[in-house]
């Protein structure tokens, strides 16, 4: 149902985005394996940090190995993180998203109720807090990732030129990884949307330092924007030397 896609970026979503004198850094040290963040979590098991970060990692397994049983322990996870603390956005963005990718595994007559009430959870999210670049991010990736007949391209482009602009405003405060991350995911949105600024934004994202684990994602979409728009790179190229 979903075009593959590396959800391993959403661990780079920090609790800090708020309208004021926002922090947007990553964290993206220590072990972030499944074991190893289970061994974590045993040690403190209310640590909701880790217990969202382990809802992500089940939730790059259901994405990479179509895994139904990771996707249903990551929405378990959400759910139980919302128990405790019920208006934590990011957590609130994953559930939705999860929401919509279970639908692919449902029966044939529940697979528009999940796909609603999972983008129904994304954009009230979106309409009462708007200024929030981790719900922000995590539905432009699910609307851009998600199949053209569901018509969420018109919403992935809003979130992400949102995003770019946000970033360049001086009051805020993007870490180059999640920089490096946005550049990322709206390259490959407009590369697959054929609009040469994808270019520019994956040339960003190869050149911003950041965690390796999209660096062969990056490279990929790179080397299919240059072939595609090779003036525009070349051109890019120069400018920069």
């Amino acid at each position: 149902m979903f075009r593959a896609f590396h959800y391993g970026l959403l661990l780079a979503i920090t609790a800090g985005a708020l309208h004021a004198e926002r922090d947007l850094k990553a964290d993206t040290s220590g072990d972030q394996s499944i074991a190893g963040l289970e061994k974590k979590l045993a040690q403190d098991p209310n640590n909701l940090d880790v217990k969202y970060d382990l809802g992500i990692a089940y939730t790059e397994v259901a994405m990479n190995d179509e895994s139904e049983q990771a996707l249903d322990k990551s929405i378990v996870i959400f759910k139980e993180i919302l128990k405790v603390d019920p208006d934590n956005a990011k957590t609130q963005a994953m559930l939705g998203s999860n929401t919509v990718m279970k639908a692919q595994y449902v029966s044939i007559f529940s697979k528009l109720d999940y796909v609603e009430k999972g983008y129904t959870i994304l954009d009230e999210l979106i309409a009462s807090d708007p200024d929030n670049p981790d719900t922000r991010l995590i539905r432009g990736i699910n609307s851009a990732r998600s199949p053209g007949f569901l018509g969420r391209g018109d919403v992935a482009t809003e979130d992400f030129e949102w995003l770019l602009a946000d970033m360049e405003k001086s009051s805020n405060t993007y870490d180059d990884n999640y920089r490096r991350t946005i550049y990322y995911y709206v390259g490959d949105w407009y590369l697959e949307e054929r609009d040469k600024r994808c270019v520019a934004l994956l040339m960003k994202a190869h050149s911003t330092p950041g965690a390796p684990r999209l660096t062969d994602d990056i490279e990929k979409s790179l080397k299919r924007a240059k072939k595609r728009f090779p003036s525009t790179y070349r051109k890019l190229e120069n400018d920069a030397n």
